[in-house]
């Protein structure tokens, strides 16, 4: 997104002319096919004739041109009190056949490009609006629909900006974009603009984590994963996609090949570990899925797990199998609504009883838990942080690799050899010096198993 702006200095006459100068001149955009919009007026806000003067002055496009619309698309306010104000777009027609319908414009044939906001009214508690003392203009532009009309595409997807992402996705998928059926290409489409949004934000030093802007990225992340899956790509690639956006957008982003390996090695750890999740959860849910709409049209003796039996409404998945999914398997919820909405489903209630009821019994375990935690902080004192491998690429110089380590590679997995050491084993959460029992933990320095969080499944292998 560009903008200008300008804060108690020029307002409605000088941000007209700049937009209209800067698309038409600059850029080289056709005014014949401009379509404008101001503020009609809605109940005690007053219609934006002002705006509609100066660009028939400014344009020379003919009143009819310059449509009036409410405060819905042409009225923005910081909140029910506080700065506010009418606004003015620009839009332009891709093309058809005589001048767009309302129906073009919702469908997409019409576009916006350039949003002025001329924020001139402070709205008060009782609903009265005064002058601000110094008007003010925040212009909002779109970079890539500027990029795309430029270059002659509908879409910012075929413009150079994503051209080398998406044929990176074509490699990996085998299949090729916009020659293939719809679903694939929104996945495709999904797959390249989330990993550029995850080449950046390693760029800006986040990680995935489970909280916080690390848990957005983490979910921006893995639902590439998830269209990648759907497209039939089963080998990792995502390290892959994102190296294309480095390649892509260096030139402007200079921090991107700085951070090239870094930002590869983040891709594919975090598709590595997602897609073991992902695996057991789609199976799980797939199955879950088959059984609920099989019994929506009768054709199953589980109607009775139906939590919505009105005629005409959708099958319901329960919220606690939702939960079910989260805690013991990992399945993210978002991404569980998600592929039940795409299979005609809604999340039921439940999901909130069935966390309750978990942290209830939670509580009664947490005398023994402060125990065990007394023992960790007593080996966290004595040992120290122990190393881990687990992110280390196989191709990186020996020089930079902790410990004594290898790939072994079979027609399945791959496979992380270490030689470390056992620094401690406790068995039912006692530190003991040998143990034979079912269960035991084991503290390795170096390890290369990555532990479970929140509700991520953990590392599996053999010592």
């Amino acid at each position: 997104m560009l903008g200008n702006f300008s804060f108690g200095d020029y307002f409605k006459d000088v941000a007209i002319e700049l937009a209209w100068r800067f698309v038409t001149r600059e850029v080289g955009l056709d005014a014949k096919r401009m379509w404008l919009t101001v503020f009609a007026g809605e109940g005690n806000l007053p219609a934006d004739d002002e705006a509609a003067a100066l660009w028939r002055k400014v344009s020379g496009l003919p009143a009819s041109r310059i449509l009036r619309l409410g405060m819905k698309d042409n009225f923005w306010a910081m909140g029910e009190v506080g700065p506010c104000g009418p606004c003015t777009e620009i839009h332009y027609d891709l093309g058809g056949k005589g001048d767009p319908t309302p129906e073009d414009f919702a469908k997409g044939r019409v576009i916006e490009i350039w949003n002025n906001v001329f924020m001139q009214f402070e709205r008060h508690k009782d609903g009265r609006l005064t002058p601000l003392p110094k008007p003010s203009v925040d212009t909002g532009m779109g970079l890539e629909r500027l990029a795309a009309l430029v270059q002659g595409e509908r879409s910012n997807y075929h413009t150079d900006l994503f051209a080398p992402i998406l044929a990176r996705i074509e490699e990996c998928a085998g299949k090729r974009y916009g020659r293939t059926d719809a679903s694939d290409d929104v996945s495709m489409r999904v797959i390249a603009d989330h990993a550029r949004a995850a080449a950046f934000l390693v760029a800006d030093g986040v990680q995935p984590a489970n909280e916080g802007r690390g848990y957005v990225m983490r979910r921006i992340m893995r639902r590439a994963i998830r269209h990648a899956k759907k497209l039939g790509i089963d080998e990792p690639f995502f390290a892959r996609v994102c190296a294309s956006v480095v390649d892509a957008m260096t030139a402007a982003y200079p921090e991107l090949a700085e951070s090239r390996a870094l930002i590869e090695k983040v891709a594919d750890t975090e598709e590595q570990t997602f897609r073991r999740t992902l695996d057991t959860g789609l199976a799980m849910l797939e199955g879950e899925l088959v059984r609920l709409k099989g019994a929506s049209r009768g054709t199953s003796t589980a109607r009775a797990r139906l939590t919505v039996e009105r005629k005409g409404a959708p099958p319901v998945l329960p919220g606690e199998f939702v939960f079910k999914l989260h805690d013991t398997y990992g399945f993210p919820p978002d991404l569980t609504a998600i592929i039940a909405r795409e299979q005609g489903l809604a999340i039921g209630d439940g999901y909130g009883d069935a966390m309750a009821a978990q942290r209830q019994r939670s509580r009664g375990s947490e005398v023994g838990e402060q125990a065990v935690a007394v023992v960790y902080k007593s080996l966290r004192a004595r040992l120290g942080e122990v190393g881990f491998v687990g992110y280390v690429h196989e191709d990186e110089p020996l020089s930079a690799r902790p410990g004594h380590w290898r790939l072994r590679r079979t027609d399945g997995p791959s496979y992380l050899e270490v030689e470390t050491t056992v620094r401690a084993l406790l068995a039912e959460g006692v530190e003991v010096d040998s143990a034979s029992r079912d269960v035991v933990e084991v503290v390795l320095d170096p390890t290369p198993f990555y532990g479970e969080s929140g509700g991520q499944v953990g590392d599996r292998g053999v010592i």
